[in-house]
């Protein structure tokens, strides 16, 4: 029941509607947690109790995906003389959005690796893609198992098994092979012991993990910058690296249309990872530079899941220029950005009725 304290959350953002003499009247207040660890897992700023317990969802992905890059299967060489690139990555840890660039490659692994569509069981549900969403709707034919945004991990899941020699019936079992693995190395990868790792059903129907806030900052900020504590163990060092180049290179395939995880590393090209999770988690690896030679790893949760997709956006941004990697001017920002931080309230007719405001 402690998860339900609500003195472990921190006033985030606000909307205003109207006014009460002369001031606004705040209508929502949105409530949540951050936390920003830099390399060797300090804490650098912080909102909220960053021990809490809090679901990874999709943002497990890139290391769900770290049996696949030490098996080197990176490296893999098809019959037909094709390679996994960096987009084919990148599709194997994403939450794409269904658009034709997505599922045309995703079927293209599946091809090539001799796996069927039937092996996926990750569910179906329409793409989340407006457009394609439409003209699958005009054509009157069913989504596919490849338009879930699950579908690339899945696949790459369904890889390694392969390779292993492991049942792929079976490979959303928590007892599987392939899932033992992922949390062994997700233990590593977040400096976090057995005990602090709990473990759900995710929406498509695979393990989700569930790890205190702040060490979940923390493996993203190893994603961001391997440090020394890796070094006992290079090839997971260099699968981080090849995880972060392939996410932050080729930001289409994470998301897709206009996800706020495409938007914002298509505004920092190769200088960000951003990886959004269902029910309001947000996560970001940012790059070594001057500032941060050792890189940053930020982790957001926003208390009431953020289904407006709303928040998150708003609070990554003003993170970013709170830790000086985004101007603080709004006339400065890059225009892609700027629908995202300033966000006016307006009514069905399209009127100004009010705004909101991030609070950290």
């Amino acid at each position: 029941m402690s998860e339900l304290n609500e003195s472990s959350w921190s006033l985030l953002a606000q909307s205003y509607r109207g006014q009460c003499g002369q001031d606004l009247c705040v209508e929502t207040s949105y409530f949540g947690a951050f936390a920003v660890v830099g390399g060797g897992g300090k804490l650098i700023c912080s909102a909220g109790d960053v021990t809490r317990m809090t679901h990874l969802r999709s943002t497990a992905k890139p290391f769900q995906l770290l049996p696949f890059m030490l098996d080197h299967m990176d490296e893999r060489i098809f019959d037909s003389g094709q390679t996994v690139d960096f987009a084919d990555i990148a599709i194997l840890m994403s939450s794409h959005y269904g658009e034709a660039i997505h599922t045309d490659r995703v079927e293209r692994l599946l091809s090539e690796a001799k796996l069927s569509k039937t092996d996926l069981l990750c569910g179906v549900h329409l793409p989340f893609d407006y457009a394609t969403r439409k003209v699958l709707l005009a054509s009157k034919k069913p989504a596919e198992v490849t338009h879930s945004n699950c579908s690339g991990k899945h696949t790459g899941m369904l890889m390694v098994c392969q390779k292993n020699h492991w049942p792929l019936a079976s490979y959303l079992e928590v007892s599987h092979p392939l899932q033992q693995k992922i949390m062994q190395l997700l233990l590593l990868v977040a400096n976090a012991e057995p005990a602090q790792l709990g473990i759900g059903i995710d929406g498509c129907n695979v393990p989700t993990f569930i790890l205190p806030l702040e060490n979940i900052a923390l493996a993203y900020a190893e994603l961001a910058h391997p440090s020394q504590r890796l070094s006992k163990n290079p090839e997971l060092g260099q699968a981080l690296e090849k995880l972060f180049v392939a996410g932050s290179s080729h930001p289409e395939m994470i998301g897709g249309g206009n996800s706020f995880d495409t938007v914002l590393m298509q505004a920092l090209p190769q200088k960000i990872f951003v990886k959004s999770g269902a029910d309001g988690i947000l996560t970001m690896a940012i790059a070594k530079s001057v500032k941060y030679p050792q890189g940053l790893g930020v982790a957001i949760k926003i208390a009431d899941g953020d289904f407006s997709k709303k928040i998150r956006p708003m609070v990554a941004i003003a993170i970013l220029q709170k830790l000086e990697i985004l101007p603080l001017e709004l006339k400065e920002l890059p225009e892609t950005l700027k629908t995202w931080i300033s966000c006016p309230v307006r009514s069905l007719n399209g009127q100004d009725a009010g705004n909101f405001s991030v609070i950290i």
